[in-house]
């Protein structure tokens, strides 16, 4: 399956489960440089640094759970994970991306690496961004880690 026919159905489901506007302005900045933005602000611990690069209508999906938006996400889950580890690194790896004026689709890798009460934790797993332009920034609307830990 190509990364296009990834992105037009990935689209497509998130459009017809959301029924929200599709993005209204091309970004200036680059779908890659919002995935740096995303993984410099979590290792920095800055979560609400990220607010204005997700959509109202956000999804992030994480290994079976759903969160119905960012601020679910980073008050519950994320927040929760983070505050809990005594170190904690997340690298994101971009293989593929794909940008059509006012939508932008990035597939890669992450790994996490942190200890939590003195284990230490590796994760390795796909991650997908999916978004659409708002303004000059691009908003995350789909947001899915699919991992394996060890």
């Amino acid at each position: 399956m190509t990364i296009r026919t990834i992105f037009i159905f990935t689209l497509t489901l998130m459009i017809s489960c959301n029924q929200q506007d599709i993005g209204s302005a091309k970004p200036d900045m680059k779908a890659e440089e919002l995935v740096s933005i995303v993984e410099q602000s979590i290792n920095d611990r800055q979560l609400s640094d990220l607010n204005p690069y997700f959509s109202k209508d956000a999804k992030i999906y994480e290994q079976g759970s759903i969160d119905e938006s960012w601020e679910a996400y980073r008050d519950g889950h994320l927040g929760h994970e983070i505050e809990a580890f005594e170190s904690f690194n997340i690298d994101f790896q971009v293989n593929e991306s794909f940008t059509e004026e006012t939508m932008a689709f990035v597939r890669g890798f992450y790994d996490l690496q942190a200890i939590m009460n003195g284990d230490s934790i590796s994760s390795r797993g796909l991650v997908t961004f999916a978004m659409i332009g708002e303004e000059t920034n691009w908003k995350i609307v789909h947001l899915q880690f699919s991992r394996g830990c060890k």
